[in-house]
C-alpha cells in the first residue's frame, strides 16, 4: 500500500529528528511535487510551515522573511473547447511582498483520487502531468495570471477529473501549493457568424452577451514560520 502524503511527510520529519530534531528541510520532490523541480531547482530545500496541512501546503527556505505577509487570493476558471481543455489561474498578494513565479500542472485522476488529492495533496504514484505551465503575466490590477492548456485528445478514457497542484512562490522563496481539483470541462461549441446573426434576430435585435465570473475566495496561507 502506498502511504498517504501526510504520513509520508511525517515519516520524513521523524527521520530528520534522529539527533537534536532540527527543523527538517525537504526538496519540492520530497514534498510530493517533482514536476516543479525543473523550475525551483533540485537543490532548493524547504521547511514545512506546519506539519498537518489540509487543502494546501506552505513551506519556506532558510532565507524567507519572517515578517513578510505570505497571504494571497487564488481563483480558478476551468473551460473547454472541442479540441482543448484550459484552466485560468489568478493570484493576488494581500501584502507588499510580490510573487516570483506561479506554476500549475494538470494530472488525470479518478473521482476517488481527486478526493484524496484535494485533502492531502497526494497524487497517484508514478503519474505524470498532462500539462505544466510556468508562463504567467501580471495585469494592471496586480493579478498574476496563468493559463494551463492541454489537448483534449490527451485525456485518458478513464479520466474523471483533473488534479491541479498550483504553486505560488514569493520573492523571498516562500512557497504555497494549493490542491485544486475540477471535473473535466465539457466542450463549449463556438457559434458561427451565421448562427450569431440568427440568434440576434430571434431575440429581437439584442446582441446576446454572457459573462462568467469565478469570484476569488481567500485561501490564507500560514504566513509566518511557527
Amino acid at each position: 500500500m502506498t502511504p498517504s502524503r501526510p504520513l509520508a511527510l511525517l515519516g520524513l520529519a521523524l527521520a530528520a529528528c534522529g539527533s537534536g530534531c532540527a527543523a527538517p528541510r525537504h526538496s519540492i520532490a520530497d514534498l510530493g511535487f517533482p514536476a516543479f523541480s525543473e523550475h525551483l531547482g533540485t537543490e532548493a530545500r524547504y521547511t514545512l510551515a506546519a506539519e498537518d496541512q489540509r487543502g494546501s501546503l506552505d513551506a519556506y527556505p532558510p532565507q524567507a522573511d519572517d515578517d513578510a505577509d505570505h497571504r494571497y487570493v487564488l481563483s480558478f476558471l476551468p473551460a473547454g473547447s472541442e479540441e482543448r481543455v484550459g484552466i485560468e489561474v489568478r493570484a493576488h498578494v494581500k501584502g507588499k511582498l510580490g510573487f516570483r513565479r506561479l506554476l500549475a500542472a494538470a494530472y488525470p485522476v479518478s473521482n476517488r483520487e481527486a478526493g484524496r488529492f484535494a485533502q492531502g495533496g497526494s497524487l497517484p504514484q508514478g503519474r505524470s502531468p498532462l500539462a505544466i505551465s510556468s508562463e504567467s503575466r501580471e495585469d494592471e490590477a496586480g493579478w498574476r495570471i496563468l493559463h494551463l492548456v492541454l489537448p483534449r485528445d490527451r485525456l485518458p478514457a478513464d479520466c474523471e477529473a483533473l488534479a491541479v497542484p498550483t504553486l505560488a512562490e514569493f520573492k523571498d522563496g516562500w512557497i504555497s501549493v494549493r490542491f485544486y481539483t475540477t471535473r473535466v470541462p465539457e466542450p463549449i461549441k463556438l457559434l458561427s457568424a451565421e448562427e450569431l446573426e440568427a440568434l440576434r434576430r430571434r431575440v429581437g435585435g439584442a446582441t446576446p452577451a454572457s459573462q462568467a465570473e469565478n469570484p476569488a475566495s481567500p485561501r490564507s496561507s500560514a504566513g509566518r514560520r511557527p
